[in-house]
């Protein structure tokens, strides 16, 4: 099925705002990659801004159907699915490079919130409320897991899950300064190393 000009216009921003952030590209550039009108822009999107919303939920709808339901959906074992979460992000941020004439540009939820969260505070939440919404993901697996003595039962599986979020994070930007994916598979992933135990004054 063809793409409506608002789908076009999402999909070009997120590539765009991917490989040259959001304050790099201009309207005019965004419609001409779109194919759009530069007039039509403002009747899908009041602002500039709001288009930066939009990709917000494209960027997360995509991530889940590529890289998070097929982790911590799938019957895997539960701290296997962190290593099926760390090979499918690994060819996500491959394919995109790849789509994107080779730049590597991390985690396009966490660019845009830190980019724009000091100037749109209601982007930084929206950005935030994705990324814990996959953080909660890594919880549930944590949970499953110390409940089949996987994990030790002092585990705080709510700051592991922070923990492995701020690690792949972390990855993600290490990828991007370097210029290189290969740092994801290279430093994998210790969910056992990055575990957290329960504080004794709780």
């Amino acid at each position: 099925m063809d793409e409506t000009a608002r789908e076009r216009l999402i999909r070009s921003a997120s590539r765009l705002f991917h490989i040259r952030s959001y304050s790099g590209v201009g309207v005019q550039e965004l419609c001409e990659a779109a194919d759009v009108r530069r007039g039509s822009f403002y009747y899908y999107f009041p602002s500039k801004e709001a288009l930066v919303s939009a990709v917000l939920e494209f960027e997360e709808a995509d991530l889940l159907t590529r890289v998070f339901n097929p982790a911590f959906e799938a019957g895997a074992a539960p701290l296997e699915r962190f290593e099926v979460f760390l090979d499918r992000l690994y060819e996500y941020q491959v394919d995109r490079s790849r789509t994107e004439g080779g730049a590597v540009g991390g985690c396009p939820i966490a660019n845009l919130g830190q980019e724009l969260g000091s100037q749109h505070e209601h982007l930084r939440i929206q950005a935030n409320a994705i990324l814990d919404r996959f953080t909660h993901m890594f919880e549930d697996a944590l949970d499953e897991a110390r409940e089949a003595g996987d994990l030790s039962a002092d585990v705080d599986t709510k700051k592991t899950a922070t923990r492995v979020r701020a690690y792949t994070q972390g990855l993600l930007e290490i990828g991007k300064l370097r210029g290189d994916n290969d740092v994801l598979p290279e430093l994998g992933l210790d969910v056992r190393g990055l575990s957290v135990k329960i504080s004794s004054d709780r």
